[in-house]
């Protein structure tokens, strides 16, 4: 039981929240962020493959209290991680594994030896979202990373909608960057750290999100896409 109870509450807890696929976030935080967009990243596709662990990787820092983590309607709300348990899981059966383990600690074994099965779910995309600034060094727009969104996917849920995981910042995945990697699909003695995976743009993403009005089809996500890189020096690709 004890191998699996944090990830499985996790699950449960994001059946009945918000839902993806429209606008990932609440209409309220987009006059704020003002000029977005909203990638997903496919763990699935070619160039993707190697970052499949990613998911995995950002729960173990979130659960072992390295990372700050966010409620998906409230991206600027930190939450802990038995908080989070006990808010959108079964919060009776949460509170009650907190109550057998006085000094409970969400160790990497606890956290991650669990059923493949829903790793797997949070292992199939995730969404990034980047915010336009006015870069003054260079008298031109480019866009940052602000949000890691994991996504609970429709494939998973039965009914064919995304759910929204657990919110990241970049920022805070910038400061536990040296303590977790991924495997360099090139060098195998290699480990790439995740801030080098997002600033060097390291995948290759799909455009879904624009302002908070979804991309209707590749086209017109491929006309944006193309527009923005003449912005950035930096590929989206990898």
């Amino acid at each position: 039981m004890k191998i699996f109870v944090c990830l499985f509450f996790f699950l449960i807890g994001l059946m009945p929240g918000n839902v993806t696929g429209q606008v990932s976030l609440p209409k309220k935080h987009i006059a704020y962020l003002g000029n977005y967009l909203l990638h997903r990243l496919d763990f699935r596709k070619k160039n993707n493959q190697y970052l499949k662990e990613l998911p995995r990787v950002i729960l173990r820092a979130y659960c072992e209290g390295k990372l700050n983590a966010y409620f998906p309607g409230a991206p600027d709300k930190p939450v802990a991680y038995s908080e989070f348990l006990a808010h959108f899981g079964m919060p009776e059966l949460a509170l009650s594994q907190l109550e057998k383990f006085e000094s409970f600690e969400c160790t990497g074994n606890l956290c991650l030896e669990t059923d493949p099965w829903i790793l797997n779910c949070f292992s199939i995309y995730a969404d990034i979202l980047e915010v336009q600034r006015f870069d003054k060094n260079r008298s031109q727009y480019s866009y940052d990373i602000k949000y890691i969104n994991l996504v609970f996917s429709s494939e998973c849920t039965g009914n064919g909608l995304d759910y929204m995981g657990p919110v990241f910042k970049f920022d805070d995945l910038v400061k536990v960057s040296g303590l977790y990697t991924v495997k360099n699909p090139l060098n195998d003695a290699d480990e790439i750290s995740l801030a080098r995976i997002f600033l060097e743009r390291k995948f290759q993403t799909d455009i879904i999100e624009q302002n908070g009005e979804p991309i209707k089809n590749a086209k017109e996500a491929q006309k944006i896409k193309e527009k923005r890189e003449k912005k950035d020096e930096a590929s989206w690709e990898y």
